[in-house]
């Protein structure tokens, strides 16, 4: 899923297609469903990674703002049978990441919150690993189909 955040709320929205998408008040803290549309009325959207799924909300004191418990990374530890001969796969959680729930001006520290996350980056909004990978895919076409050396394309490194 991907993460993005807006000045008002956090949203959890699938990669691929989907009718709905959650919304968490970065005020309140409230969760609410909504299509997936309604991100386009949102003022500053900012892609802040994928996640896993969402554990809920932690709250360690009146005095420290509440935080978001986001599965960061997670492995695929086997599979449980379903019915009609279905396999449900099962994970384990990894990585966790506490994502304050605060407006995004009072954010602590003084680095941006998609680096303090360190999330996997998005293939739909940070495409440059995935441009490199066609590049270079292209290069072995073309030297085996056109008998040239992958030398005549551009090297995008530089």
């Amino acid at each position: 899923m991907e993460l993005i955040s807006t000045d008002d709320y956090f949203i959890l929205q699938h990669l691929q297609r989907s009718e709905t998408s959650l919304w968490v008040c970065r005020k309140t803290g409230t969760y609410s469903v909504r299509p997936p549309w309604d991100l386009a009325a949102q003022e500053n959207p900012e892609c802040l990674g994928l996640v896993w799924g969402l554990y809920g909300k932690l709250s360690i004191h009146p005095d420290v703002c509440e935080r978001l418990v986001l599965v960061r990374r997670c492995d695929r530890v086997g599979e449980l049978p379903g019915p009609r001969l279905r396999r449900h796969a099962v994970y384990r959680v990894g990585d966790v990441v506490l994502v304050p729930l605060v407006p995004p001006h009072q954010v602590p520290g003084e680095v941006p919150l998609s680096q303090q996350l360190g999330l996997k980056p998005c293939p739909k909004h940070h495409g440059g690993e995935f441009h490199y990978k066609v590049i270079y895919i292209l290069k072995d076409f073309c030297c085996f189909f056109c008998g040239r050396p992958y030398g005549f394309l551009p090297d995008m490194n530089t």
